[in-house]
């Protein structure tokens, strides 16, 4: 089992770990001979359920409003802004491509859709187990990693 402080470093560093897992899969998108120089893009797709119950506001406790969990997106989004450092020593820009769906169905279409139009091949996706169940099984066999 990893330890606290290598899963945290997996948590705030997802960047680094996509990119590994990038190179592990066969080398970065366009990495087909382009001048050192050169930035090569990293599109990773964020998705998430529209009307996720596990961020329904849950009323008061005790007369205290109960805050519900805030969605990872933010934790992302700053992932991909800290990525600087890696643009710069590996010549890689990460851009996050956002979806939605309210069923795994609407998701898989999403996923689809980013693939063919933005080239995304490494999708983070907010769902439970049951609709991420169903994401990765449908698109099993395709040149895509899943991350949840």
């Amino acid at each position: 089992m990893a330890s606290s402080s290598t899963t945290e470093t997996l948590i705030r560093r997802p960047a680094a770990v996509i990119l590994a897992a990038a190179i592990g899969m066969g080398g970065l998108p366009g990495g087909d001979g382009a001048a050192a120089s050169e930035v090569t893009p990293l599109p990773i797709g964020y998705l998430e359920i529209t009307g996720d119950a596990r961020y329904e506001q849950k009323g008061t406790y005790a007369g205290i409003q109960v805050r519900p969990r805030a969605r990872p997106v933010t934790g992302a989004e700053l992932a991909v802004r800290e990525s600087r450092i890696l643009r710069r020593a590996v010549k890689v820009s990460f851009t996050l491509e956002r979806g939605a769906g309210k069923t795994a169905a609407d998701l898989v279409a999403v996923i689809e859709r980013l693939a063919v139009e933005k080239g995304v091949r490494f999708f983070l996706i907010d769902a439970a187990a049951g609709p991420l169940s169903a994401v990765a099984e449908a698109t099993r066999g395709r040149d895509l990693l899943l991350f949840n």
